[in-house]
């Protein structure tokens, strides 16, 4: 006769209507309130990360229109100021398959 293992459910997974008796004793209520609160600050976490990522994605696309608008400028010639300044965009190739900079 094969042996029937019962799976154990997780704390994670904990309903108010789970167990029996009243969810006071059982202390269910306090434990439900508790993942409602760590699902909704990690949901408040996730969301601060995508903003933040979307802020420095927007941050380095304009950084890179920015060094494509000085690599135009200086296409021809350089038309770089100052004897000591150094070209920031000298050595850069456009690339004509993606529109970007490559150096």
């Amino acid at each position: 006769m094969p042996e029937v293992v019962q799976r154990k459910r997780s704390a994670k997974c904990t309903r108010i209507t789970d167990g029996h008796g009243s969810a006071t004793l059982s202390k269910l209520h306090e434990a439900r309130t508790a993942q409602r609160m760590e699902a909704e600050a990690d949901a408040l976490r996730k969301a601060n990360a995508a903003q933040e990522r979307a802020q420095k994605k927007a941050e380095a696309s304009e950084a890179a229109l920015a060094q494509l608008g000085l690599w135009r400028a200086c296409q021809g010639r350089c038309v770089c100021t100052g004897g000591a300044a150094v070209c920031v965009v000298k050595g850069f190739v456009l690339c004509s398959y993606c529109d970007t900079l490559k150096g």
